[in-house]
């Protein structure tokens, strides 16, 4: 990433007017890792790890039961739901032994596993092609904090999850370079991304790169390295640590790709430099051949006014002294809108301490972009702020269909360590026009 002037993104889309207010915003349950699902029809799935459940709303998000729990479960859930009631769940075994796959076909009222994949595998998401309804699942095979990854495969299955293929080598990286943490989507053109990211340390993330298929899985593209993360910025160190530099792809329209990722950048408001750690964007309008050079997707206006709240409200004798922007999920709507969640800390320090620093207040916010020219809208706020020193981990989760966007979100009010990965789970939605 480059440290460039806010004034040079001036030209990054007016502002857009956002559509309504979030509403039913309420408390789920306990969980952590949440990912949020929504199938068209008016069933939203949500999935939570601590202990690994799956919920099901079937009034367009407005309330949610839990329906099934996972007892071999460990963490890394995640939920692919269709319109014809064929709904998949997926997620790492205790002791990090492999994958679990769960398949339903009448809207989850039953589920029935499926085939394990077996091994020393991390962080699975799936994906589904719509009109084969092949369903594709990709993987590490090693992970940061253990063995040293071997790369990333895709697996696919044509019967609902009952069975999968032998694995497929995603990613082309060289000898030393461990490629973990994968993202996947399928387009609209019959094209099939895959993401990962880079470490050639196994602790900090150098890079996200993307490749992509043309034939169901079986070959991959040569890679597009997307972002890159230096460990200095503004001349003084940064923490590119993995559990900081996480992200989220999204395949949009015929040919639309947008990839979110974090950085540094160097802000002068009022007179005052700033490092701070915000959202990213980067967009393929060519199937993922290429991508733009990427922006910052705050505007602007608001990241000035974001970085005077923070500075105003205490922010700068917190733990992490900087305004911090993390945990992103990117999302599409029926009309092809795309939409960002993230937590972000702007609102400064709590009125909690842990020992003599305080917590800082953490809130989700959303944001949306209506054409991928355009660039995003103004963030709005979706969570009330909670205090602590920072976030649970690892990711928050977004959906939409065509009439509601959807969030999940993990709070630990109070939470005074790093590394913490399950508390309250909330839901909430949003009308869409």
């Amino acid at each position: 990433m480059l440290i460039r002037s806010l004034t040079s993104l001036l030209v990054l889309g007016a502002l857009q007017a956002a559509n309504a207010q979030w509403t039913d915003v309420h408390l789920v349950d306990k969980g952590g890792e949440s990912t949020i699902a929504a199938d068209g029809v008016g069933n939203v799935y949500l999935t939570a790890h601590g202990p690994c459940a799956l919920f099901k709303s079937s009034d367009w998000g407005a309330k949610f039961s839990k329906i099934k729990e996972f007892s071999d479960g460990q963490c890394d859930l995640c939920v692919v739901p269709r319109p014809n009631g064929h709904v998949n769940t997926a997620y790492l075994r205790n002791g990090i032994s492999g994958i679990a796959s769960w398949f339903s076909s009448d809207f989850a009222v039953n589920n029935e596993p499926g085939q394990a994949v077996k091994g020393g595998l991390d962080r699975e998401w799936m994906a589904v092609d719509p009109k084969t309804e092949r369903l594709f699942m990709d993987f590490s095979d090693g992970y940061i904090g253990g063995p040293n990854s071997k790369g990333v495969f895709l697996v696919t299955s044509d019967d609902n999850g009952k069975t999968y293929s032998d694995r497929t080598r995603v990613d082309q990286e060289p000898d030393k370079s461990y490629a973990v943490d994968p993202y996947i989507a399928y387009g609209q053109n019959g094209r099939l991304y895959c993401m990962w990211q880079v470490t050639t340390d196994s602790n900090t993330i150098d890079s996200f790169r993307v490749a992509h298929s043309d034939d169901q899985g079986k070959t991959f593209s040569l890679p597009v390295t997307v972002a890159t993360f230096p460990k200095e910025v503004g001349g003084k160190a940064v923490d590119t640590q993995e559990r900081w530099i996480l992200g989220s792809m999204l395949a949009v329209g015929k040919n639309g790709v947008v990839v979110d990722y974090p950085g540094y950048e160097v802000v002068n408001v009022d007179g005052k430099s700033s490092t701070v750690f915000v959202r990213h964007f980067a967009v393929s309008t060519d199937g993922g051949n290429t991508f733009n050079a990427g922006h910052i997707t705050m505007s602007p206006k608001e990241l000035q006014d974001a970085i005077r709240e923070f500075r105003k409200k205490g922010g700068e004798s917190l733990a992490y002294p900087y305004y911090i922007q993390n945990l992103p999920w990117l999302a599409a709507d029926a009309k092809s809108h795309v939409h960002l969640v993230f937590t972000d800390n702007r609102d400064g320090a709590s009125t909690t301490k842990d020992k003599d620093t305080p917590l800082a207040n953490w809130r989700v916010r959303h944001i949306q972009m209506d054409h991928l020219a355009r660039g995003f809208g103004k963030s709005e706020t979706v969570s009330q702020d909670y205090a602590a020193r920072r976030p649970p981990m690892d990711f928050i989760s977004c959906s939409a269909d065509s009439k509601y966007v959807y969030a999940s979100w993990t709070e630990i009010p109070g939470n005074t360590h790093d590394w913490v990965f399950s508390g309250n789970l909330w839901a909430g939605r949003k009308p869409l026009k």
